[in-house]
């Protein structure tokens, strides 16, 4: 939203890739642009930010803000909450979430607010994946923060952002998100006992949010001779290249194509072809998530031109996913 007095509220954002380090005394790390996988397994403090520093650096004698917003769009954030929560209570160990109903727990969450005045969304659990998918253009804790400011009208008060509205809302989509693309658990940890405004949203915010849902997302192909049952001609690799080639020509971002992806909104090609001579005529079915035939056509061609009938294929079916 649009800022309220830059001197009572600090947010700050990280989206990128997390890491819990060690076996028994795990420590979390939010990995820099200079992290690699060597670099992040061997030396993990060179290339990453620790809790201990984020805590320094965002604490109140270095920060003069009245309240501090964390959100952590990265894999295993939630051991990240935990080492803050830990941090603000001494040499204790607390697992906690804002649904806890355990009373110490709740007094931690408390004594962290009001000694650092901050309000924490990790995407997951200290042991679970923060999901990103190419269709919504963001890890699923942004889309679903993003998605909530433009969609959900009952998180604004007075026109201004609350932040419990917020978060809440925010853990629920993702939770639905993680079960409607049949992903692994994805569960949001917020640590907040307080309610208040971080910024107003009028229309211009609203509208400037720009969702990267409304693209189909297609996956592989599949394709076979009919007469001895194999692919013999290569086409369903012609046809996904041709998919794939809509990402980066020109005006061609209408879809997203993903050849690992597998949920039950994916959209993909497949059929099979008949020669006769030097013709070919090739039967395609498009389907969602594997068991709805959303329509069929045939392409009809010659054997040469197999790069122009892959396209031919592609081309009919983002029109036919477009009118759906």
């Amino acid at each position: 939203g649009k800022k309220a007095n830059i001197n009572d509220i600090l947010l700050i954002f990280f989206a990128g890739h997390g890491m819990v380090y060690g076996e028994s005394g795990k420590q979390f790390y939010l990995l820099t642009a200079d992290a690699s996988v060597s670099t992040a397994l061997n030396s993990p403090g060179a290339v990453g930010i620790s809790m201990h520093e984020l805590s320094e650096w965002i604490g109140p004698d270095s920060i003069k803000a009245q309240k501090r917003i964390l959100i952590m769009d990265a894999c295993g954030s939630g051991e990240g909450v935990n080492e803050l929560v830990k941090m603000a209570n001494g040499t204790q160990s607390y697992s906690v979430t804002r649904g806890t109903n355990n009373a110490e727990e709740m007094k931690a969450i408390e004594k962290l607010n009001e000694r650092s005045g901050i309000f924490i969304i990790a995407a997951s659990a200290s042991d679970e994946k923060a999901h990103e998918l190419p269709r919504y253009s963001h890890g699923l804790l942004t889309y679903a923060l993003l998605k909530s400011i433009k969609e959900k009208p009952y998180i604004l008060e007075n026109g201004k952002l609350n932040i419990s509205r917020w978060f809440d809302d925010a853990e629920n989509t993702v939770d639905d998100l993680a079960a409607q693309n049949q992903l692994e658990r994805q569960r949001p940890q917020v640590v907040t006992t307080d309610n208040i405004n971080v910024g107003i949203v009028d229309n211009d915010v609203i509208a400037s949010i720009k969702l990267g849902d409304t693209k189909p997302l297609f996956g592989r192909s599949f394709f076979w001779n009919s007469n001895i049952k194999i692919d013999n001609l290569n086409l369903q690799a012609l046809t996904n290249k041709e998919l794939n080639n809509l990402l980066v020509k020109p005006g061609g971002d209408r879809i997203i194509y993903s050849s690992e992806y597998d949920g039950a909104d994916k959209y993909s090609l497949t059929g099979d072809y008949v020669l006769q001579g030097d013709n070919i005529t090739i039967n395609v079915i498009l389907v969602k998530g594997n068991i709805t035939k959303v329509d069929s056509y045939a392409i009809n061609g010659k054997l040469g031109q197999l790069q122009q009938l892959a396209h031919d294929i592609v081309a009919r079916a983002v029109k036919l996913v477009g009118k759906e």
